[in-house]
């Protein structure tokens, strides 16, 4: 009966393999073509892996990213507190990043009748204690890409600079009767995405500016080694 098998598997893999009295050639014959016939069903195209700093969505803490949180206040009107959203706000506002630092203005908040009177002396009364300055997002999940330069200057209400000493991609939106900036970066350091937006009451490109030079400074690959 061995025999008989051993017959019928050289007459199969003779033009392939050479008739041989084992069993081995028939298995070899047997293997390559079941090989062949996954590669045929899964197609010819192969599965690229591409490396990233950190898995997209993985939480960073924002004082390994941040330590120097005073460093951040040197370059605004008043000193900051730094607060990180926590992962299901995160989410929320931004799904697949792995950190949303903001950056609150240190400071005793007027009450509502002292906002009252304020308001009555100016038309706005600007960042108070306890509002955001800027918020640093940080995404290290995604790859760098080589058209992102050329694809922002495409977009409408977006513009490019670099000076950040890197390119940044720079949104420009209408907040009320003014103009409000979003920056978009690739430090190239880490190998992260930095997206610095200024606070809901914050106008011109000042304080995202601000907030992006700091950024640039604390932030290096000592701040991601962990998380990696």
């Amino acid at each position: 009966m061995r025999f008989g098998f051993v017959i019928a598997a050289c007459a199969v893999v003779l033009a392939q393999v050479g008739c041989s009295n084992d069993d081995e050639a028939a298995k070899r014959y047997a293997e390559e073509q079941a090989r062949k016939i996954t590669k045929e069903k899964a197609g010819t195209a192969e599965v690229v892996k591409i490396n990233v700093p950190v898995k997209g969505g993985k939480y960073i803490e924002c004082a390994d990213l941040f330590p120097d949180v005073d460093k951040f206040g040197t370059g605004l009107p008043d000193k900051v507190r730094m607060h990180q959203l926590d992962q299901r706000q995160q989410t929320r506002r931004q799904p697949g990043v792995n950190a949303i630092c903001e950056f609150i203005r240190e400071g005793e908040r007027p009450t509502a009748e002292q906002q009252k009177k304020m308001s009555a002396k100016t038309e706005r009364l600007g960042t108070l204690p306890g509002d955001v300055y800027c918020e640093v997002r940080v995404d290290c999940g995604r790859p760098a890409q080589k058209d992102f330069e050329s694809k922002c200057r495409t977009m409408p209400q977006h513009t490019g600079n670099r000076d950040l000493g890197v390119f940044a991609c720079v949104q420009q939106s209408q907040r009320a009767e003014r103009d409000a900036y979003r920056y978009k970066f690739f430090e190239p350091d880490t190998g992260c995405y930095l997206d610095i937006l200024g606070g809901p009451s914050v106008t011109g490109p000042e304080i995202p500016v601000a907030c992006a030079k700091t950024a640039i400074e604390e932030i290096t690959k000592a701040s991601i080694a962990k998380y990696q």
